[in-house]
């Protein structure tokens, strides 16, 4: 018995039928106690790969050499987490920390077709400046399973790092990783981190999230959001 019922493998298989280049998933787990999630999550990863022959699953387990080898090759130190790349690893800024449960399904899946189709949904103007972006950026996006603005964030900053490889976008799931999220100040959620120092709260438009990460490169800290309200 797996963690997807039959009706959601037959609507995932539906959305995942333009996919027609490869996908690659790259899970970092451990098998100690502590690791909340780990079990769940390779099950969850490996059922959605099952669903589409271009989706390919890769389990890295804590401790093997390995391991630690790709880890570093994708600048991550944490478990669980995991990345969603192509078969040259040619995207390394998709990342995801934490089980992409409740409404953080839509964001796994969004990043996984985006990938596999190369069709990434922004408009063309916003895609344009975002490729121009030559510093780095780097996002952490706390959210909560039970969150139903929280995946626009998510894939926000998904879309952001495979635009551009100066870019790498995070989600956070903010109840897995309590010390993470009281380090930024994490009590509502979706809280987007930008460069450390830099933050705002909720999904903003597209043009206002493009607007607010240019505050952020232009040295402002603190709350950059340029929402009106």
């Amino acid at each position: 018995m797996g963690l997807l019922k039959d009706a959601d493998k037959q609507h995932v298989s539906k959305e995942f039928e333009p996919i027609d280049r490869a996908v690659v998933i790259k899970y970092f787990s451990t098998d100690d106690s502590s690791c909340m999630y780990c079990k769940e999550i390779g099950e969850l990863l490996s059922e959605v790969a099952a669903l589409n022959e271009n989706i390919k699953f890769e389990q890295y387990k804590k401790g093997d050499e390995k391991t630690e080898e790709v880890m570093k090759e994708y600048g991550i130190d944490t478990f669980p987490s995991f990345v969603i790349t192509d078969d040259k690893n040619s995207v390394k800024g998709v990342r995801f920390f934490g089980i992409p449960a409740g409404y953080e399904f839509i964001s796994l899946m969004s990043a996984i077709k985006e990938m596999g189709t190369g069709h990434v949904d922004l408009a063309d103007d916003i895609k344009d400046e975002i490729a121009k972006i030559d510093k780095p950026v780097h996002f952490k996006v706390f959210v909560t399973p039970s969150c139903p603005h929280c995946p626009r964030a998510v894939m926000t900053v998904h879309k952001y790092a495979m635009l551009n490889s100066n870019i790498t976008g995070d989600m956070w799931e903010a109840q897995e990783f309590p010390q993470e999220s009281m380090k930024y100040n994490v009590h509502a959620v979706p809280r987007v981190i930008i460069n450390e120092e830099a933050y705002f709260e909720g999904a903003l438009p597209d043009r206002m999230f493009l607007d607010s990460v240019y505050k952020a490169l232009e040295g402002e800290k603190g709350n950059v959001s340029v929402y009106p309200g």
